[in-house]
């Protein structure tokens, strides 16, 4: 039986890993400072059936939103897949779209994050 070296899971239980895989967990946590972040949540619509339509109130509140966070250097902008490479070529930011997967780190130096869509 082969058994994984790392689980990454945000709201995981060790005692459920441990059920499934029949082998003990040892679980570790992680904790990151948000004290210096910044949100900012614009309230419209973001539903797959509302972006199909590019003259939306997201498509305008994203493209205001991208324009202003560029000043402070990357972007990446979290998306639904079927709307990834438009953004990545329409607005030139990096895309990471839902679904991907977890534990990413590979956008730990962007220091703007836009989620568009509901994931």
């Amino acid at each position: 039986k082969t058994y994984p070296h790392l689980i990454l899971d945000a709201y995981g239980d060790a005692d459920i890993y441990e059920a499934v895989l029949g082998t003990p967990v040892r679980r570790v946590e992680a904790n990151a400072d948000l004290g210096h972040s910044t949100w900012q949540n614009v309230p419209v619509n973001t539903s797959r059936k509302s972006l199909r339509d590019d003259n939306s109130p997201a498509w305008r509140s994203l493209r205001q939103t991208v324009k202003a966070a560029k000043r402070r250097g990357k972007i990446l902008v979290c998306t639904y897949l079927a709307f990834s490479e438009r953004i990545r070529t329409e607005f030139d930011v990096e895309v990471y779209h839902f679904g991907r997967g977890r534990g990413l780190d590979a956008y730990k130096d962007i220091p703007t994050v836009i989620i568009f869509g509901v994931p």
